[in-house]
């Protein structure tokens, strides 16, 4: 694909797919954006000094609607939060760009709110539909391959999507956005994975060592524009070193990314995880010693662990007192903020009131 210079920021500017609109035309400008992709133009702006970041994910439904944003808004201004994470790509290729958003971080600016684009990188139906040649396979069938919740996936080893994310995230930044999270970062967890072709991976090596190249080459292409980049990371990466079967490595990300944010859900960790036979009603200690391990793996590292924490119930009822403990342990493991998660973007208050 030969790269066209100078048209990506004008597409990108003139709206990908539009805040509100999610679906009309999505498709024919998710195309032309992705068939003039230029990784030429870069923006400078001064950085600025890593805070603690407290934040809450918001949903790009959510933030197209002025009245829950209002509301997030006031929650935050009457608690200790201090940031929120909007999605810009979301798990479904929906990207989300135009002159609401511009005027929502204006909003949230004035408010001294710390913004952070998140960006789902190879969990992405959208770009699937354009470039079905680049998405996984069904070794049978030959037909596209899919999760278990019925998702395609791209291939982590194609250069073109990485730089597609890397376009998107260059234009979040240039929008005012104070840092880029990149979620989806590895192989598919789930799914009949031995069926999977890869188009462009060819299996020889490890898949950390996929995952470890991409880490490198976001940090190469981002990194000049002086602001903040995060990578979420499975929870369990912080105690294993093994890559899970999907690629991560905690070691890999080190010094890649300004913020490593491990997904420390209590209720994804394995029934026996640290001898708990139910880890999710034992938010402290597994939060604790897991930080406490990945700490120690990052020593000497200029990367800050920030963890993505459940505000939802599963494997137990998550309340208040269950979200403070969650909370106390990363201040306990002396770690760098937190994240809050829940899809529907709605947060225990009396859990995040201030220490």
């Amino acid at each position: 694909m030969k790269l066209n210079p100078l048209l990506v920021i004008a597409i990108l500017t003139a709206s990908i797919f539009g805040f509100l609109n999610l679906t009309q035309n999505s498709l024919g400008e998710t195309k032309e954006f992705f068939s003039n992709l230029n990784l030429t133009s870069s923006v400078y702006i001064v950085v600025k000094k890593p805070m603690e970041v407290r934040g809450i994910y918001v949903s790009s439904y959510t933030a197209a609607s002025p009245k829950r944003m209002d509301e997030l808004i006031q929650l935050i201004k009457e608690t200790e939060l201090n940031g929120v994470v909007i999605d810009i790509k979301d798990s479904w290729g929906r990207v989300v760009m135009g002159e609401k958003l511009d005027l929502l971080l204006k909003k949230l600016r004035d408010e001294r709110i710390y913004t952070i684009a998140r960006i789902v990188v190879f969990q992405d139906p959208e770009l699937v539909k354009i470039r079905p040649e680049l998405a996984l396979k069904d070794k049978s069938t030959g037909k596209i391959w899919r999760d278990f919740r019925g998702i395609p996936w791209l291939d982590p080893a194609s250069k073109e999507v990485w730089d597609y994310n890397v376009a998107l995230a260059r234009q979040a930044l240039k929008m005012g956005f104070d840092e880029v999270n990149f979620d989806y970062i590895r192989f598919p967890s789930d799914g009949k994975i031995s069926d999977i072709a890869y188009p462009i991976w060819d299996g020889k090596g490890e898949k950390y060592e996929t995952i470890s190249e991409l880490f490198d080459y976001l940090s190469q292409k981002l990194k000049l524009h002086n602001k903040f980049l995060s990578v979420d990371l499975f929870g369990l990466v912080l105690t294993r070193d093994d890559g899970l079967g999907i690629g991560q490595r905690l070691i890999d990300a080190a010094d890649k990314f300004h913020f490593i944010c491990p997904m420390v859900y209590p209720s994804h960790y394995y029934q026996g995880f640290d001898e708990f036979s139910e880890p999710a009603k034992h938010p402290y200690e597994v939060i604790y010693r897991s930080l406490s391990q990945g700490r120690e793996v990052l020593k000497g590292s200029s990367s800050r662990l920030r963890s993505w924490l459940q505000d939802f119930d599963q494997g137990a009822v998550y309340d208040e007192k269950m979200v403070s403990l969650e909370i106390k342990a990363t201040r306990d493991a002396e770690t760098f903020g937190w994240l809050l998660w829940n899809p529907y973007n709605v947060y225990t208050r009396e859990a995040i009131l201030g220490r």
